[in-house]
């Protein structure tokens, strides 16, 4: 069932996570966030990676709603890259028994890892993100009657699959785009937020070839070859 006060609070965690795919100055190896997606109506997940190759990672369950308090967005980003992030390659021996989604990281409620459903936070660095993300525009895209951004996941080290959730057909696809081309340079996907929005309201991302039907946070993962390239990436515009 729809619940809006979850889906503003995973909308709010996606916006506020994004940035967290960088690569920290000065360095290029560590932990890295590997996705953030809805696993249910209920609940999102933070992955984090031990490092930049992306093959394993831990997948930190949030609810969404706890009781009556609204989930602390700004808690569960420090918890993730605070707490957690150092901790990857520990929990990941320690954990080896846990369930596992279809990406093969290992799931870890998030209350088993610390993380304080109840306690306040107050971190300085995301006052100021909040603050410049308000500076540079916000609001609901102008895609949002067609299709929203539901969340992102690194399936290896060059690719990144992107969720979308058609809202008409209220069905989530995935998309592989590729990080770099053929050639080694960046990818960039300056116009795919207007390539999807006819493929969406005209029901056409339904009918493109299904490359995963397996992924547990997407209806299907499609390919838009046809549109973009192969996988759906390789002839995207580079900015």
């Amino acid at each position: 069932m729809p619940n809006a006060d979850a889906d503003g609070r995973f909308d709010l965690l996606l916006c506020r996570t994004i940035s967290l795919i960088l690569a920290p100055a000065g360095t290029a190896v560590g932990p890295r966030v590997r996705g953030v997606v809805r696993a249910d109506s209920g609940h999102a997940r933070i992955v984090l990676s031990p490092d930049a190759a992306m093959v394993s990672g831990i997948a930190v369950n949030y609810e969404l709603n706890f009781g009556t308090r609204l989930f602390d967005v700004t808690g569960a980003i420090d918890h993730a890259r605070i707490t957690l992030a150092p901790a990857v390659t520990q929990l990941l021996a320690d954990h080896e028994d846990q369930p596992r989604d279809s990406h093969g990281n290992t799931v870890l409620a998030a209350a088993d890892t610390g993380f304080d459903y109840t306690a306040g936070a107050d971190s300085g660095d995301q006052r100021l993100f909040s603050l410049f993300s308000l500076l540079v525009g916000g609001g609901l895209p102008w895609f949002a009657d067609e299709y929203t951004f539901a969340g992102f996941f690194y399936t290896d080290a060059d690719t990144c699959r992107i969720y979308i959730h058609v809202t008409r057909a209220d069905r989530t696809y995935g998309i592989d785009l590729t990080v770099s081309g053929d050639d080694g340079r960046p990818t960039g996907y300056a116009y795919l937020a207007q390539e999807l929005a006819p493929l969406a309201s005209t029901g056409d991302i339904a009918r493109q070839p299904v490359l995963d039907d397996t992924d547990d946070y997407c209806n299907s993962v499609v390919d838009l070859g046809a549109w973009m390239g192969p996988a759906g990436s390789r002839t995207a515009t580079t900015v």
